[in-house]
């Protein structure tokens, strides 16, 4: 098999929760870092592994033009920046042109004869909520203005990679957790609820099914077709969907608490549950079950 060792890669996004595993993951393989991200300088746990840190702000316009020569001749591209915040409100839309569009798109142009391969992460949040298992060809209707402006981006990616003939690798990846996460996620909140005794809250629906990803496993399909310089559109979760009330028993037993919830509201979701078999025949994807990855998370923070 191939090796990224001594290849120049850009990460965009890299000071992110999944953007240092990101990191860590391809200086351990030995590759040449540049990093895109709005800090002035990295985060002091990736800070030695990184060969160039790029301070750029990609929701302002023309930012790219002082950044195109310090990351010219990079051959692999992981794109993971953009706006996390979702919205129903369109008119925020202009806030995010750019950063999550114009920019990343101007990149990819500015780069296009030396990438060998791109890796654009994207969201399960594209598809329509339907109550059956939704593969790579499901109806595509998002619900908010995050996953409007990733499809918007999966396809104007898929235009220039087709144009330029460089591999695309789309990743549609579904809630990713893990060690690091931000303190905000509700499976970090209910961790430390139940480490300190405290009575975990669910607002929302605790039996629909969601799919949860342990962020390693996200990091090695992300390599391993970066490797192979694998093309398509893959869905990127566990196959292991929970609802709250199961991820949160999980947790109890990991930590030998006891289970008890304090429900808010009775909101109805329908099951959200996602196909993964393309990415586990053609990528050789093998995700790690929801108990394996939380009792992972769980020893860490006790």
């Amino acid at each position: 098999m191939k090796s990224l060792e001594g290849e120049r890669i850009l990460i965009t996004g890299a000071s992110g929760f999944i953007g240092k595993h990101l990191v860590r993951e391809l200086s351990n393989r030995g590759a040449r870092l540049t990093c895109l991200s709005r800090l002035d300088c990295p985060p002091e746990d990736i800070a030695t592994l990184v060969q160039d840190w790029v301070t750029v702000d990609l929701s302002i316009p023309g930012c790219l033009e002082n950044v195109k020569k310090r990351v010219s001749g990079c051959k692999y591209l992981f794109h993971l920046s953009g706006t996390v915040k979702d919205t129903q409100d369109i008119s925020e839309l202009y806030n995010t042109y750019f950063s999550d569009i114009i920019n990343p798109i101007e990149l990819v142009s500015a780069l296009k004869s030396s990438l060998r391969h791109i890796c654009l992460y994207s969201t399960t949040a594209v598809y329509s909520h339907i109550q059956k298992p939704v593969d790579e060809d499901s109806p595509i209707e998002p619900s908010g203005l995050y996953g409007a402006n990733k499809y918007a981006l999966e396809l104007l990616f898929q235009l220039l990679s087709k144009q330029a003939n460089i591999p695309l690798c789309i990743m549609r990846i579904s809630s990713v957790y893990g060690v690091g996460m931000p303190e905000s996620r509700a499976v970090i909140r209910f961790i430390r609820n139940m480490l300190n005794d405290c009575q975990p809250c669910v607002n929302g629906s605790p039996y629909a099914l969601r799919d949860y990803l342990y962020v390693d496993d996200l990091i090695e399909i992300s390599i391993q077709a970066a490797v192979c310089r694998v093309g398509g559109i893959f869905n990127v979760a566990s196959g292991d969907p929970h609802g709250l009330q199961g991820v949160l028993k999980i947790i109890a037993d990991k930590l030998d608490k006891p289970l008890d919830i304090r429900y808010i509201g009775e909101h109805k979701s329908d099951d959200f549950i996602i196909n993964i078999s393309k990415a586990v025949s053609v990528l050789g994807f093998r995700p790690r079950p929801l108990s394996e990855g939380l009792m992972l998370l769980c020893g860490f923070m006790q």
